[in-house]
């Protein structure tokens, strides 16, 4: 991965309006494709003192990306200090994957992800409430000082959705697991739980056996401060466990087949100390690992919020309409020029 910090002026661009690409991204003027009578035009557009992307020039951001981008064999997925803007890919063909700033910049400017992120993500927290910026006392007021937003690219790998997992730790032992693909059901799945299980508990306890399954036989538990959080992993097919992600132990994060209710309810180990450091048996008992059983489970994709426009799909069906009267005004035009005939 690469932390990149971000500047004050592009924590204040993604809070405005509209999904504008500042004039420092490539896709702004795209020069290899773009003829010289066009070029001119475009040059036009940003000499108009009333464009939002003439305010904008992230040159030293885009080296920064690039750089970053380049390092990580040139594809990357991206997200802000906690969130992951997946509700935008219908902006991106679909996906996470980007390949330069200009990718990166319309994923983050198109999520409602990375605007909760900026703007709500303490709201639920019990302390003394947000952090709020003093940028010129304007909305909106930003859940960390601007100067603290940071983003994060990782390299790009094309995971199994079905060996993904979502593992909830509370007071530094681990409550419950959940499969993270609640949307498909995978028959293979409730046969692979006991041994899933084994392995996700050597990764975050760290038993002897972990030094098989990962880099170190020192467990996730002993390595992350923190006694309450949510951890993400996948399990490859040699059964390797990788940590994935870090989430806080509560809303806003997805409790995917749990509810947060039960979560806090659910029982805790007596103490850590009685999990065996071969077979931590008495806990892999006390801990639920919840998957879909059946097809007849699965759950509403949570995408369905966060499709692409509709008047971009209607614009679609409009295009398709008139091509069908044109198609029929011509074949009227043609029938009109045999009767004369």
């Amino acid at each position: 991965s690469r932390v990149i910090p971000l500047p004050v002026e592009f924590i204040t661009y993604l809070g405005e309006d509209g999904v504008i690409l500042p004039k420092s991204s490539k896709s702004y003027f795209n020069n290899d494709v773009l003829s010289d009578d066009e070029d001119d035009n475009t040059q036009e557009v940003g000499n108009d003192e009333d464009c939002l992307a003439c305010a904008h020039d992230f040159s030293e951001l885009d080296a920064a990306i690039s750089e970053a981008i380049q390092e990580l064999q040139g594809e990357v997925m991206v997200k802000l200090n906690w969130s992951s803007p997946l509700d935008a890919i219908w902006a991106n063909a679909g996906s996470l994957k980007c390949r330069s700033a200009s990718d990166i910049y319309l994923l983050l400017k198109a999520s409602d992800r990375v605007t909760f992120d900026l703007e709500k993500m303490f709201d639920l927290c019990s302390d003394d409430g947000p952090v709020t910026n003093a940028l010129c006392n304007a909305e909106p007021q930003y859940t960390l000082p601007t100067d603290q937003y940071t983003l994060v690219l990782r390299k790009w790998a094309n995971l199994n959705p079905a060996m993904e997992f979502r593992v909830f730790i509370r007071n530094r032992s681990i409550i419950g697991i959940s499969q993270r693909d609640c949307c498909t059901y995978y028959d293979f799945l409730e046969a692979k739980v006991d041994d899933l299980q084994d392995h996700i508990y050597d990764f975050f306890y760290g038993t002897p056996d972990n030094a098989k399954q990962s880099l170190t036989s020192v467990g996730v538990r002993e390595l992350f401060p923190l006694e309450n959080y949510v951890m993400d992993v996948y399990v490859d097919l040699k059964n390797r466990v990788w940590l994935v992600d870090f989430n806080p132990f509560g809303e806003p994060t997805c409790a995917l087949l749990f509810e947060w209710e039960e979560l806090f309810a659910l029982p805790e180990v007596k103490t850590i100390n009685e999990v065996s450091a071969t077979a931590p048996t008495t806990e892999t008992q006390l801990c639920e690992f919840r998957i879909i059983e059946s097809a007849a489970e699965v759950l509403q994709s949570s995408k369905g919020s966060s499709r692409g426009p509709i008047d971009v799909h209607a614009a679609t069906e409009f295009r398709s309409f008139m091509d069908i009267c044109k198609a029929q005004q011509a074949e009227d035009s043609d029938s009109d020029d045999s009767n004369t005939d």
